[in-house]
């Protein structure tokens, strides 16, 4: 287990390794506590970033990060394969989509996907998002402030759309 991960200043403007340009604990390492802070994430074509795991009782922290996002991509995806209890703290943040964006949905800003698991079945039997907890703090979307936070849930995905 690696105790702190701080990540600075990343620029991310380039759709060359844009898929999921920064992943975290990918492998067999979860951190106690993360940090990505002040960096820019546009011009990708998934997840801005990704983090697949993190050490039981565990903080991610997500701050002054701006995220232009895509028509097809999502600012975090959270896969929770340790299925630990951890805190996700979004601050000081913006992100924006595409003028030309359905907006049907809302704006998927969080994916919580469960990448572990066979089936749907298996996935809503893990429950692997029940114990993280998100706070939201002077986020934007679009140069507003984000007032809601919703969660809506398919069938191995929850999506935390913010408003």
């Amino acid at each position: 287990m690696s105790a702190t991960t701080v990540l600075r200043e990343i620029r991310r403007n380039s759709n060359a390794n844009g898929y999921n340009p920064l992943e975290i604990n990918l492998k067999n390492v979860v951190s106690k506590n993360v940090t990505v802070k002040n960096c820019k994430f546009a011009n990708f074509s998934n997840n801005a970033m990704t983090v697949f795991g993190m050490a039981e009782g565990g903080v991610l922290n997500i701050e002054k990060n701006i995220f232009d996002l895509s028509k097809k991509s999502d600012a975090v995806r959270i896969s929770n394969k340790t299925n630990t209890k951890f805190t996700i703290n979004v601050k000081d943040c913006s992100y924006t989509y595409p003028t030309d964006c359905s907006r049907t949905m809302g704006w998927r800003s969080f994916l919580f996907e469960d990448y572990t698991s066979a089936t749907a079945e298996e996935a809503n039997a893990a429950m692997q998002f029940k114990n993280l907890k998100v706070n939201v703090d002077n986020v934007t979307f679009e140069g507003a402030k984000v007032t809601k936070l919703n969660l809506f849930t398919g069938a191995r995905n929850q999506f935390a759309c913010m408003y």
